[in-house]
């Protein structure tokens, strides 16, 4: 028997998600209030603020020399970066050309208003997935309280923004080319983020976007090498000398492998693996009659685990919840609807399983870094594995348990 508008059970998904929304602004909200800080933008506002008065900001962190004109800013740390391209591109969120203090205001504004956009555009999506409102109301609840997200904006992190510019990506590539074109070309800024979606895309044959995205990148890398006097082979080998990526955790291999690069190598070489296996699959199998570009929500799973994460890139999981969703909504018993909602709630709270808040809610202590590690590592096997039910769902021609 399928789901009823008026069923107890539709009213149980639609209170567990809102009170999952409203735990989730709560401990947001106190977690501003207890421990405010600069975050992330402050590093990276120095950075753009340097390439934007000319210095290349790559040699600072290598020499940790001030030029005089920049010492208003100060020294640069090597623990934050941004690829060359990056260095123009970052000034969309990050707004090195306006004043600290307003750029960190106007930061703020940009996350809610880039998760107000998304939830409009996801909305008129949802509509077009699944023609029921009760499919629409309770993907918009989850997207709106998600944890992956309102993490990014208490680090003050792009990655938040960067996701829901993929995320737009998805919802507009058929209808406007041009703009998802633009939307992957500025998330490109963090190859981290973007990349292996932007693979998806292209295993997808969807060029154009693509054809774009590279232009603006490739148009801002010249930039900034015209700006700071630098060539643009020369940005890329400084930015790769900083050796950014082996400071951060180096994906789903982070705690098998000690070794940084082999680590990242190994993950980066799964996550592309895994995404061809599993999109050739559901592009050429699809026999549950579900929407054709669900097969690009393998490229936005493995993101979360691809290559290095800073935890604060997991929002783009939002596209296999609503995939999630979508099946939950199809499904006939109540055990598979309650399996599917179980899904969602996981990967809508992905980022709680290296959150301190989490640890201490749960164990009454904060966590040791390798127990973050050991938990990150589990979860990113869970997603493997929904990863592999969504497949099994796309392809069968009935859905089963």
């Amino acid at each position: 028997m399928k789901l009823q508008k008026d069923s107890y059970e539709y009213y149980f998904y639609t209170c567990v998600a809102w009170l999952f929304t409203i735990f989730s602004i709560v401990v947001l909200i106190i977690m501003e209030a207890k421990q405010f800080r600069g975050g992330d933008n402050v590093m990276h506002w120095k950075i753009l603020a340097y390439t934007l008065r000319g210095f290349d900001p790559y040699l600072n962190m290598i020499t940790q020399e001030i030029p005089e004109a920049v010492q208003d800013i100060g020294a640069l740390d090597p623990a934050w970066g941004a690829t060359p391209w990056g260095l123009i591109l970052g000034n969309v969120y990050y707004l090195g050309f306006i004043s600290l203090d307003k750029a960190k205001l106007c930061f703020l504004i940009l996350c809610v208003v880039s998760l107000v956009v998304v939830l409009i555009c996801l909305y008129f999506k949802a509509e077009k997935i699944y023609d029921d409102k009760r499919f629409v109301f309770l993907l918009i609840v989850i997207a709106l309280g998600s944890t992956n997200f309102l993490s990014a904006i208490n680090a003050r992190n792009a990655s938040g923004i960067i996701s829901c510019m993929l995320l737009l990506a998805w919802i507009l590539c058929d209808s406007y080319p041009v703009i998802t074109g633009l939307l992957l070309g500025i998330a490109m800024s963090k190859p981290q983020d973007a990349a292996l979606i932007c693979f998806a895309f292209l295993l997808q044959k969807k060029f154009l976007p693509l054809i774009i995205a590279a232009v603006v990148d490739i148009a801002a890398w010249f930039y900034a090498s015209v700006l700071t006097g630098s060539g643009m082979i020369k940005l890329l080998e400084e930015f790769a000398y900083l050796n950014i990526i082996g400071q951060h955790s180096s994906g789903i291999f982070a705690t098998l492998i000690s070794n940084s690069s082999v680590s990242m190598f190994c993950s980066m070489a799964t996550g592309i693996i895994l995404t061809a296996i599993c999109m050739y699959y559901s592009s050429h199998e699809n026999k549950n009659n579900a929407p054709k570009d669900f097969s690009l929500c393998f490229g936005y799973i493995f993101t979360a685990f691809w290559c290095y994460s800073t935890n604060t890139n997991f929002y783009t999981l939002l596209f296999p919840i609503a995939v999630c969703l979508y099946f939950m909504m199809k499904s006939e018993k109540f055990y598979q609807r309650l399996f599917w909602f179980g899904i969602c709630l996981f990967m809508n709270g992905f980022r709680n399983l290296s959150s301190k808040v989490f640890f201490y809610l749960i164990l009454g202590r904060f966590p040791e870094a390798n127990e973050k590690s050991f938990a990150l590592t589990f979860g990113y096997l869970g997603l493997i594995i929904i990863a592999f039910i969504i497949l099994f769902s796309l392809t069968s021609r009935k859905q089963k348990n």
